[in-house]
């Protein structure tokens, strides 16, 4: 039986009745960059092989002519010296790093610290190689669904697992209203997530996504969903998730929050926010009421929450409201008040919910490291 007649099977038994799964897209000499610590000579650079066999090698095959060196088999004082010395004059020491700067080495989407962990320098290594693309869409019944669909996808997954996104239905629902597109799943569902697979392997990552698809299906962690045949529906399920943010903004303006939080409690910020929005009276179909609803969408992979507020016009007390109960909301769990796209003009008085003085400090250090003449004090 081939993959495709496989995964049609699976779906029947699942009881599935909308939608086919199909084999990922292939997309031809995309490039790939990759960035990896260096030292003053970047020759040597490994040369690689593309298409869906390759010839793996130790290194002591590839590089016959490097022997380890027997004297660092014991770490002297001598050794850190020598390790010190070549790091060069392109390597930066920066003062007033205390303990606490060191806690939670890999937040949620926060750990701009493994920047300095011994690199000197950057090289970028582009390669073409033959990318195999799916793009799935589904629909679940709750939050704790979508985290179970998460879990079983990096273990399924993996290694080809590039997106896994979070929709809700209030965002699906505006978007649905401005775009008067067809949807892409029959039903309505509390939540949908958006899962893409990048791979080099077509048929390593058919046999994958059938198994993955079967297991979340039959477990009914899964309710229903579609897979994109073509480039055209890749383009049409990602719409779904890219077309939030503008959508958004057809009434008037959104009070926008990029935010990382533990993925147990992702969602409940959300459910708290428009609560007391709801409570409040602010929440409405017409004009009257100035906001139009409360979304939250995001990645997974990155406990990355973008809470979005679409309001019809400016009210002072949807403000009052919104802030400062989210970064009070956000520092009670050790999140980021700004997780995806940095922290800028708007957020930077209150950038102590989420970093200790130390870390601002610090913060502060890096950036005349890098812009020490532009006179821009962000922090």
């Amino acid at each position: 039986m081939s993959s495709r007649s496989r995964v049609a099977s699976t779906l029947r038994r699942a009881k599935v009745n909308f939608g086919n799964f199909t084999r990922p897209i292939p997309y031809f000499a995309q490039p790939r960059w990759q960035s990896t610590a260096s030292t003053e000579d970047a020759e040597g650079v490994a040369k690689g092989t593309t298409g869906s066999s390759k010839t793996i090698k130790f290194t002591s095959e590839t590089y016959p002519s490097i022997k380890r060196d027997s004297r660092f088999a014991e770490i002297t004082e001598e050794h850190v010296n020598h390790f010190r010395s070549l790091l060069g004059t392109e390597s930066a020491i920066i003062d007033g790093v205390t303990r606490d700067a060191t806690d939670d080495i890999e937040p949620f989407n926060g750990d701009w610290m493994r920047k300095y962990r011994g690199h000197t320098k950057l090289v970028l290594k582009p390669a073409s190689t033959e990318e195999a693309i799916n793009v799935a869409f589904f629909g679940l019944e709750s939050y704790e669904k979508v985290q179970e669909a998460f879990r079983e996808a990096k273990g399924q997954l993996s290694e080809i697992l590039s997106a896994f996104e979070l929709m809700d239905r209030q965002s699906q629902d505006l978007v649905h209203r401005v775009t008067k597109n067809k949807r892409p799943l029959e039903s309505e569902y509390p939540f949908y997530c958006l899962i893409e697979t990048s791979g080099s392997n077509t048929e390593h990552d058919s046999e994958k996504l059938e198994k993955f698809l079967e297991y979340v299906m039959e477990k009914e962690i899964v309710l229903d969903g579609v897979v994109a045949q073509d480039t055209t529906q890749v383009k049409a399920l990602w719409g779904w998730r890219e077309g939030v943010p503008e959508c958004l903004g057809h009434w008037g303006g959104t009070y926008k929050y990029d935010l990382s939080i533990p993925i147990s409690e992702l969602y409940s910020l959300v459910e708290e926010t428009r609560a007391k929005i709801t409570d409040a009276g602010l929440l409405g179909e017409d004009e009257e009421h100035p906001v139009v609803d409360v979304v939250g969408y995001g990645h997974m992979g990155d406990s990355n929450l973008h809470l979005n507020v679409a309001t019809r016009r400016y009210d002072k007390e949807v403000e009052k409201i919104l802030e400062p109960f989210v970064y009070e909301w956000i520092s009670k769990r050790s999140g980021s008040i700004s997780a995806e796209h940095g922290l800028g003009l708007a957020k930077k008085n209150y950038i102590g919910y989420s970093r200790s003085d130390t870390m601002i400090r610090l913060m502060k250090q890096i950036k005349d490291l890098y812009d020490p003449v532009s006179g821009i004090h962000l922090l």
